[in-house]
């Protein structure tokens, strides 16, 4: 028979190549597996190509006898084996458009699919499959579609998969089935040593039983060794796809895998005593699974304290919501008072990080933590509350409460005589005279708060404060100089807050400075550098999820992009960074921020836009207080007066002596402020109108006074125009 079909072979291929292939061959008889051979082995010359198939853990867990044939002609150089690799995301996503012929799926499923599969082929189709089972894709008019509802969390194991590997489980042995369903509770990676203490067997013995299934490819592969802090030592092992766990875990009965967690969670315990927080989330998980509340609860805190420590709020939120939920289950004692405090000031401070300042979510879990301040009178628990609750007011644009809040938290940090504290409590206060326009206190309080500041010992107060103090108090102080007339010290300390934020591991730190430093050189008119710097803003906020900053930067760019001769583009960014500005219940800087927009309108020449913007910027300040940009708004609103007579093509005497008394009004408020930055502009912007009516002598003892009072910042744009306008002046 093997000549007869090797003849047939010969004479076919006489006249054309010929490829054949043979599926599976896991499952094939002796029959086939010597007409391989034999065709292998052949020396007449043949135009013959034979692919066979086959999975080796079905070949070696069954010990057939396809293992030794494919041995034998690999040695003698007859064949080559070829092991497929996993499907990448690209591959999955040219199956799925070569499945579905014309679909218009979001990019998104390619990835959705492959993430749970890990690219594997079987169960890439297996799980496409039950997605058009469930209805999730369907075809309509010979066009496939995806159902618009549809999320990840609805990717699952198809009950054909489920049924196929169980079908695997159960051809192993009693004693290895409870092996794996050891290590299901142990984890998708796993030791010798933690399946041994969770069956009560010896570590040998279950590290031979591990490499077995793993020699076979069955279920196990080898991932190394490992070593615990007691000198444990023994093989690491993992699960070949996270489906085969979920199928073994899911087999486990309620009391058993109970038993099993908290026999692991014990064990590992013990093995590494002192360092325990090192595994904190893996013994969170073993002892929340095993229905001990109280080891749940301490390790859920630890893990989101390291989760703190890498920057990561959106673990630290999940970490902590869990472990709020299961201290209901212990008793009522001051010790859980304690702790829930405790959690609730870590949570706000995530959530102030992920949510935004001012989010509902934010003010709830502060109130209920002074709440509980309360109960436990503890200092040293009360300033992180009263900072939270601070931050929610500022963000709100409740001013007069945020600066009781500041004035509290000042008290406080006297009181305990903490250098870390009174940072924040400075901070706190200058950032709120600032934003009520005293910028006079509010720079004291900031220089204070920076000379309190030492980098090598207080650089762990990003954890307590959201971001770090010293980085802050240069930020707003920054800011603070530019509107006071000091436009070059205020350069060098946004770069040193900037310095130290590139040197510290806090990404929400590097926001924060960035952010300043933009709003900086927004306030020079250097939209170059505006640009630039939302750049590297809009990349940090996106890749760690800081909605409110994010949405600042989009204003920042929209911005500088209508004043670079794209009014259209920049005002569409500005408007959709309002809105989501907005959205995080944010109205601090919203004054500021419909100035920013008023003058895009202008760029545009939209007079009533503008004019819009100004409005409600104005009642915006009139409503809540947050005047440092108050000065602005009015020079701003008497520009637009001026801009809307010249539209109209004749002037306007009343509109000439209402942009006067808005430039007046800017300049009384900017006095008052000691803002001489907006005095300068307001200056210029009244000296222009004097010069127009013949004024010169007023227009050039105005913005001489103005003018003469600077020492620095001769190369900006604000302080060039004033001089170009005094030699006019002066003609």
């Amino acid at each position: 028979m093997l000549l007869g079909l090797a003849e047939v072979f010969a004479a076919v291929t006489a006249e054309t190549p010929l490829v054949l292939v043979l599926e599976d061959l896991h499952w094939s008889d002796y029959a086939t597996l010597d007409l391989v051979a034999f065709l292998a082995r052949r020396r007449e010359s043949t135009r013959l190509l034979l692919i066979g198939t086959d999975r080796p853990g079905e070949v070696l867990a069954h010990e057939h006898p396809l293992r030794m044939v494919k041995a034998d002609l690999q040695r003698q150089g007859y064949g080559v084996e070829l092991p497929l690799a996993l499907l990448s995301e690209a591959a999955v996503a040219e199956y799925i458009q070569r499945r579905f012929a014309g679909c218009q799926f979001p990019t998104t499923l390619a990835r959705m699919i492959h993430r749970p599969t890990d690219g594997n082929p079987l169960f890439v189709v297996s799980l496409v499959d039950d997605l058009v089972r469930q209805g999730v894709v369907t075809a309509s008019h010979g066009q496939w579609t995806l159902r618009d509802t549809f999320e990840a969390e609805e990717l699952r194991v198809s009950e054909g998969l489920r049924e196929m590997l169980t079908q695997q489980l159960d051809r192993l042995t009693a004693t290895e089935q409870r092996l794996l369903e050891a290590a299901s509770a142990a984890g998708v990676i796993f030791t010798a040593a933690a399946v041994a203490a969770g069956l009560d067997e010896d570590v040998v013995t279950v590290e031979e039983q591990c490499e077995g299934l793993a020699r076979r490819q069955q279920f196990l592969r080898v991932a190394g060794m490992a070593e615990w802090p007691d000198g444990t030592v023994s093989g690491r092992y993992e699960f070949i796809h996270a489906l085969y766990h979920n199928v073994v875990y899911q087999r486990l009965a309620a009391a058993r895998r109970v038993r099993l967690h908290q026999r692991l969670g014990t064990c590992l315990e013990a093995a590494y005593g002192a360092r325990v927080r090192e595994i904190a989330a893996e013994l969170a998980e073993h002892f929340g699974r095993g229905h001990v509340p109280r080891q749940a609860v301490q390790y859920l805190q630890q893990a989101a304290e390291n989760a703190a420590q890498r920057s990561a709020p959106h673990e630290v939120i999940s970490l902590l919501t869990r472990a709020l939920a299961l201290l209901d289950q212990l008793p009522d004692t001051t010790e859980r008072t304690a702790r829930t405090l405790t959690m609730h000031v870590a949570l706000g401070g995530a959530l102030r990080i992920t949510k935004g300042y001012s989010a509902p979510e934010v003010q709830q879990v502060y109130s209920r933590a002074h709440e509980m301040g309360q109960q436990v009178e503890d200092t040293f628990h009360l300033f992180p509350v009263l900072w939270g609750l601070w931050g929610f007011y500022t963000a709100r644009a409740e001013f007069q409460t945020a600066y009781q809040l500041g004035e509290r938290l000042f008290a406080v940090a006297q009181h305990l005589q903490d250098p870390a504290y009174l940072i924040g409590a400075r901070q706190a206060l200058g950032a709120t005279l600032l934003q009520l326009g005293e910028l006079r206190a509010a720079h004291t309080h900031l220089e204070q708060g920076i000379a309190c500041y030492d980098p090598t010992t207080h650089r762990t107060l990003a954890l307590l404060y959201g971001q770090d103090p010293g980085i802050a108090c240069r930020s707003f102080d920054a800011l603070v100089l530019w509107q006071l007339g000091y436009p070059e010290r205020a350069l060098v300390t946004i770069s040193e807050a900037l310095t130290l934020a590139q040197d510290l591991a806090h990404p929400f730190s590097r926001v924060f400075a960035l952010a300043f430093a933009t709003w900086i050189e927004q306030c020079r008119g250097e939209t170059q550098r505006v640009v630039e710097l939302t750049a590297a803003l809009q990349d940090l906020c996106a890749k760690h999820g800081f909605p409110q900053w994010l949405a600042a930067g989009l204003i920042w760019r929209g911005w500088a992009l209508a004043h670079q001769s794209q009014a259209a583009e920049g005002m569409v960014q500005m408007q959709q960074g309002l809105e989501a500005f907005r959205r995080t219940g944010a109205r601090m800087l919203l004054p500021y921020f419909c100035g920013l927009l008023a003058q895009a309108h202008g760029a545009a020449s939209q007079v009533d836009a503008g004019m819009g913007a100004l409005a409600d910027g104005l009642t915006e300040v009139e409503k809540h207080g947050e005047r440092f940009y108050a000065a602005e708004l009015h020079r701003l609103k008497g520009e637009w007066r001026l801009q809307a007579q010249d539209q109209e093509g004749r002037s306007s005497m009343v509109s000439a002596e209402v942009a006067e008394a808005c430039f007046q009004q800017a300049i009384a408020i900017a006095r008052r402020q000691g803002a001489k930055a907006w005095e300068l502009r307001a200056a210029i912007s009244l000296g222009r109108l004097w010069q127009c009516q013949g004024k010169l002598g007023e227009a050039q003892q105005l913005l001489a006074g103005v003018y003469g009072w600077f020492t620095e910042g001769f190369g900006t744009v604000d302080l060039q125009a004033a001089q170009v306008l005094l030699q006019e002046s002066s003609g």
